[in-house]
């Protein structure tokens, strides 16, 4: 039994043996590379998480920036936009006014004219009326002249010859 026990205690002592050499093995070649690469690795990421918070505050400060300028560019199309509004109202109110001008100084011709177009008619009128008066008087005259209208008509005519005259 002894050997049957020997070699469990020799199983065990070169197990135990294995186990201390392989720690040492590890502590001494494997785990300094390992937390060298741990810590590399940790100031590589540190590294990034800080260039990526500084990018960060870059875009952040780039897009205030843009905002503002946005805002801005906005304010000033606001503006704009007013003054042109403004421009727009003078404008038309300047167009009616000249309309309504204008439309005075045609309306004053035209009544200039049909002044004048009236007036002419009314001499042509006149004149016609005359004309048709005289040859109505002509044709009455000729109807109802007696011999003693006509001796009276000729002494009036030789008294006036007679009053030029003098």
């Amino acid at each position: 039994m002894e050997v049957h026990g020997g070699d469990f205690f020799h199983t065990l002592i070169f197990t135990a043996i294995n186990f201390v050499l392989y720690s040492i093995l590890l502590i001494k070649f494997v785990f300094p590379k390992l937390k060298s690469s741990l810590d590399q690795r940790e100031v590589s990421m540190r590294k990034e998480l800080e260039e990526s918070r500084k990018k960060l505050r870059e875009a952040q400060e780039k897009y205030d920036l843009a905002l503002q300028r946005r805002k801005k560019a906005d304010e000033e199309r606001e503006k704009i936009k007013r003054e042109f509004e403004d421009l727009a109202v003078k404008e038309y109110e300047k167009i009616i006014d000249s309309s309504k001008k204008f439309a005075e100084s045609k309306m004053q011709e035209i009544n200039a004219l049909i002044e004048a177009k009236s007036k002419e008619l009314k001499k042509e009128l006149e004149s016609y009326a005359l004309a048709v008066a005289v040859e109505l008087a002509k044709e009455k005259i000729k109807r109802e002249k007696t011999q003693e209208d006509e001796k009276r008509f000729l002494s009036l005519a030789i008294e006036k010859i007679k009053n030029l005259r003098n």
